[in-house]
């Protein structure tokens, strides 16, 4: 099967709307009118920081990674160490079986989970979701989500609220097209 799995997989440039895709979009938690698309690295016309993948599995035949990057011109980090440049990287699923689901989240959170020293991992319960566990640190917050067969890891740098972010999750957790 791994050959299959490879053959298919595609990238694609992130169009302006994806409202029949299952994954937050950096305008959707953003919010600013401001906000700019950063377009920095191009590969056979694939904008690098603006993509999402569509992949397949056996055990996970619906699969969405993402990145998206942007800046507010005139906006600065707190931190003074630049201008404000959010950016927002997911990874969605949709497994065969319920019975999956955490044991996913539970690898995700091992393999991603690891990339920053500090702040916690808190379970917090959502009355839309069977599982949701934060990791929030300084300007960046990591998102592991389920809902069904669905599964929703996110990472995200920038300033908007964090339950701004999780309404988001819960509501393209449960596209009809899941």
């Amino acid at each position: 099967m791994p050959w299959i799995q490879i053959a298919s997989h595609k990238t694609y440039n992130l169009p302006e709307e994806t409202p029949n895709l299952p994954f937050v979009r950096l305008a959707d938690v953003e919010q600013n009118p401001k906000m700019i698309k950063v377009h920095r690295y191009y590969e056979d016309d694939i904008d690098f920081y603006n993509k999402y993948r569509s992949e397949w599995s056996f055990f996970a035949p619906v699969q969405y990674e993402t990145d998206e990057s942007g800046k507010v011109p005139g906006e600065m980090w707190l931190d003074g160490s630049g201008e404000y440049s959010p950016s927002i990287t997911s990874q969605v699923y949709q497994l065969r079986y319920e019975f999956l689901t955490e044991g996913l989240i539970s690898d995700l959170i091992k393999r991603y989970g690891a990339w920053y020293d500090g702040g916690e991992f808190k379970e917090i319960e959502h009355p839309d979701l069977d599982l949701l566990i934060v990791h929030e640190r300084e300007a960046a917050v990591e998102i592991f989500a389920g809902k069904g067969k669905g599964v929703i890891y996110l990472r995200y740098y920038g300033f908007a609220e964090q339950e701004k972010i999780i309404e988001n999750i819960a509501q393209k957790i449960f596209l009809p097209s899941w």
